[in-house]
């Protein structure tokens, strides 16, 4: 479940990536709009969380790499 908080922050997030409004108050806003889209951090998190599954606790630092760079 924590990969899915992480991207849906990341999603919600995003509209303010690059442009955060001056006084925005987070705790009045909207979290999901037409301007949300999933960035770069959500595609390597899902990267890194497949290589992960892929070597299912392999201790070999060089597994673990060559299935992040798959």
């Amino acid at each position: 479940m924590a990969v899915v908080g992480a991207i849906l922050g990341d999603i919600a997030g995003s509209q303010y990536e690059f442009h955060r409004p001056e006084g925005l108050d987070f705790r009045h806003c909207e979290l999901f709009t037409e301007r949300c889209r999933f960035t770069d951090d959500t595609v390597m998190t899902i990267a890194v969380a497949e290589a992960l599954m892929k070597t299912a606790g392999d201790p070999d630092d060089g597994v673990v790499r060559e299935a992040l760079v798959d």
